[in-house]
């Protein structure tokens, strides 16, 4: 079988050293699927992911302009509806949020001059982390 190499661009053997299959994948149950997708409640993980301690579950909007350019129906993921105004404090706290103690003792550090940068700020601040931004 083979797995995407998303970073490569091109398929991966799945013996490849970069490519480990999730605990759950190495049942059988479900037959070849080797990227961890569709079963073993893959949605209920996403939706009970520690990520929603920090970030809203937000709406999709119909976008009518868009959608009669395009002359299909088009919707908007209102991102912009987050604490920071951004998708990143996603990524961000769910980093965070699986720091073990002693790694959040050390604090930690982002190098970001954007929206990474407020969702790592917001997500130390709701952790309780000491936290270092630095803008390039």
């Amino acid at each position: 079988g083979f797995a995407s190499g998303a970073s490569l661009g091109r398929a991966l053997p799945v013996s490849s050293p970069r490519f480990e299959p999730l605990d759950a994948d190495k049942s059988g149950n479900w037959g070849n699927n080797q990227r961890g997708l569709g079963h073993n409640n893959y949605l209920a993980k996403i939706l009970n992911a520690r990520v929603y301690e920090a970030a809203d579950e937000t709406p999709l909007q119909r976008a009518p302009a868009l959608s009669a350019k395009t002359r299909n129906h088009v919707h908007l993921k209102r991102e912009d509806l987050q604490p920071v105004r951004s998708f990143k404090i996603r990524g961000a706290y769910n980093k965070v949020a699986q720091l073990s103690h002693e790694q959040r003792s050390c604090g930690i550090v982002a190098c970001s001059a954007g929206n990474h940068a407020q969702g790592v700020a917001f997500s130390a601040i709701k952790l309780g982390i000491d936290a270092v931004i630095v803008m390039p």
